[in-house]
Parts: C-alpha cells; sequence; structure tokens
C-alpha cells in the first residue's frame, strides 16, 4: 500500500523538482556565469551568460525599439505642445517677468567691500557701472552734436529775428554775431565737456533705478502691451519654438545612441539588477511554470 502511494507520489514531485531546477537554471544563465569560462585555452559553451554575451546587441535593440516606437519625434512634440505643458511654460515665463529686473542684474564686478557686504559691493559696481557707461554714451553724443551749425542755423535766426525792427540791429552787425555764436559754441563744448557728465549722471541714475526697480511685466504693461496679450505671444513663440526645432532637437538628442550607450556603459551586475527590477516577478513565474509542468508530466507518466 506504501508502496503504491510513493508511487503516485513521486513521480509528480520528481517532476516539479526537475521542473523547478531546470527553469531556475535557465534564468540563471541569462546572466550566469558573467564572464567566459576558459579550460586549457577554450572557451566553455554557454559562457558567458545569454544576456552578458550579447550586451551590445541588446543595448543597440534597446535603442532602436525605444526610439522608434516608444518615445518618438511625434510622442515628444504631442507632449511639449500639450496644454499642461504650455501652460506651466506660459506660467513660468510670466513669472519671471513679474520679478524685479533688479534681481537679474548680472553681479560681475567683484571688488574690495566698502558698501556693506560684499554681495551689496558687487550690485553696487554693477548698478554703477551701467549708469557710467549710459552717462558717458549720452556725453559723447552731445559733444558729436554738430553745435556750430545749430547755433548759424536754428539760434541765428531766432536771434536776428528778434533784433529785427529793433535798434539793437543798427549796432550789432552780422559779424558780431557770427563772433557771438562761435564764442557760444566753445563754451558749450567747455561746459559739457566739463560738467555734462556730473549733471547727467544724477538723472541716468534715478531714471535707471526706476526700471531696475520695476518688473519686465510692468515695463510692457506701460507700454500699453495688456497681460493677455503678452501671455498670448509667449505661448505662440513657444509652439513655433517646439514645432520648428523639435526635429533638430530630437536629433541631436540621438534617444537610440543615448540609451544603446548608457546600456554598453553598465557593468553586467547593474544591468543584471536592471532587468530584474523590471522582470523578476515574471522571471520567478517561470520558474514555478517549470515545476508545474514537471509535476503534470510526473502525473502523466504515471497512467502511461
Amino acid at each position: 500500500m506504501n508502496h503504491e502511494i510513493i508511487k503516485y507520489i513521486a513521480g509528480p514531485l520528481v517532476g516539479a523538482l526537475i521542473g523547478y531546477i531546470t527553469n531556475y537554471i535557465a534564468v540563471r544563465m541569462l546572466f550566469r556565469p558573467r564572464n567566459e569560462v576558459r579550460v586549457f585555452g577554450r572557451r566553455l559553451p554557454l559562457t558567458p551568460g545569454a544576456i552578458p554575451k550579447g550586451k551590445s546587441r541588446l543595448a543597440h535593440a534597446a535603442g532602436e525599439v525605444v526610439a522608434k516606437y516608444l518615445v518618438t519625434e511625434e510622442d515628444i512634440g504631442s507632449r511639449f505642445l500639450s496644454e499642461s505643458v504650455e501652460d506651466e511654460v506660459v506660467n513660468g515665463i510670466m513669472g519671471a517677468l513679474n520679478k524685479e529686473l533688479d534681481s537679474y542684474l548680472t553681479l560681475a564686478v567683484n571688488e574690495t567691500n566698502i558698501f556693506g557686504t560684499p554681495e551689496e559691493a558687487r550690485h553696487y559696481n554693477a548698478v554703477n557701472k551701467i549708469n557710467n557707461k549710459i552717462t558717458t554714451a549720452v556725453t559723447d553724443s552731445i559733444l558729436g552734436m554738430d553745435i556750430d551749425g545749430i547755433l548759424n542755423g536754428t539760434v541765428r535766426e531766432a536771434v536776428e529775428e528778434k533784433m529785427s525792427g529793433s535798434l539793437l540791429k543798427l549796432f550789432i552787425g552780422s559779424g558780431t554775431i557770427d563772433s557771438l555764436m562761435d564764442s557760444l559754441s566753445v563754451k558749450i563744448k567747455d561746459y559739457v565737456a566739463e560738467e555734462g557728465y556730473g549733471k547727467i549722471y544724477p538723472v541716468v541714475a534715478s531714471k535707471t533705478g526706476e526700471v531696475l526697480n520695476s518688473t519686465g511685466l510692468e515695463l510692457l504693461t506701460h507700454s500699453g502691451v495688456s497681460g493677455d496679450k503678452i501671455r498670448a505671444t509667449i505661448r505662440e513663440i513657444y509652439r513655433k519654438a517646439v514645432t520648428s526645432g523639435l526635429s533638430t532637437a530630437v536629433k541631436h538628442i540621438d534617444i537610440a545612441g543615448t540609451i544603446e550607450s548608457k546600456i554598453n556603459e553598465m557593468s553586467t551586475e547593474e544591468l543584471e539588477r536592471l532587468v530584474l527590477s523590471v522582470m523578476k516577478k515574471e522571471l520567478d513565474t517561470i520558474v514555478r511554470l517549470g515545476a508545474l509542468i514537471g509535476a503534470v508530466i510526473g502525473i502523466i507518466n504515471i497512467f502511461i
């Protein structure tokens, strides 16, 4: 009786054990051995494992599949042009425009701290540099003007018009007016050269401060552009940029090449962990399925 029971139990148990061990070894041989094994200078068959041996081929195939079927240019474009992404981009730019321009000022000058903290010193010097450039440009522009021409043109006409019909006309001739205009031209040039910078700088500094303490959004709205118009323009520019530049960007990114390179750079251990993190459940199922199939075959053998 016991012999009969063992006969019916042993077959399925042995079959299940063989099926389990066989599939377990097959799954392990996907990754093991990690390196080829040589005996007497000859490589043993099935070494290294299937995945380490075909890693470069797997990397290339994975890159091609992802780039061709999973992450296509159309997929990236539709994602970038989705309403949620567009809203985030537009809101981000609007938020940036709503910050004071002073916060974007590049602190490029690194000098000794004489105005509080080093950051304050650099900020002062950066603003001062801007004001100097603007003031110098305005002063040079004034000095570069045709002052002689202006005095001998518009100003001379105004003087002669005022003197017309008066007694002064009898005492002040054309030569006197010419001498007066020449002298006045020299005086103006000298004054601008000596005093112009000091007179212009405070005005420039005041205006620069007003601009830097304003936001980009305020400057645009003060120019008559509404917030809705700014938002719509940003959205339109973003869409055009994505539409026109996406193809070039994707080619430069080279999704297939990037994935292939990343997989090839992985060690065999890292690749094994990656595959198992994704497929461990499925591989365990294959091992258990081997045990089930072995048990079924053992049961069938009992009745044959």
